[in-house]
């Protein structure tokens, strides 16, 4: 797979090591992989993951770099009672 240089392979590791969120963790992991060669079958095997849902986080990291390796806010379930209600 491609991947952009947005940062250094080691500032990638070192983000991904200390990274405090285990899903951004996961795909920082899986860019980093994805950085040193490794094929997507590859690593999503390593890290109990679909090569489709490692194509999705790599062209993501792609386009914006670690920003948009977060999840997009809305995402979920919204809640039955306003904040007022509550």
């Amino acid at each position: 797979m491609e991947v952009e240089p947005h940062l250094s392979l080691a500032e990638l590791k070192r983000l991904a090591r200390f990274e405090s969120d285990v899903k951004r963790s996961k795909r920082l992991q899986m860019v980093v992989l994805a950085l040193e060669g490794y094929t997507a079958p590859v690593i999503a095997r390593s890290l109990t993951s679909s090569r489709r849902v490692c194509h999705h986080w790599v062209q993501r990291y792609n386009a914006e770099g670690i920003a948009n390796l977060r999840d997009k806010p809305g995402r979920g379930k919204p809640a039955l009672l306003s904040s007022v209600e509550q």
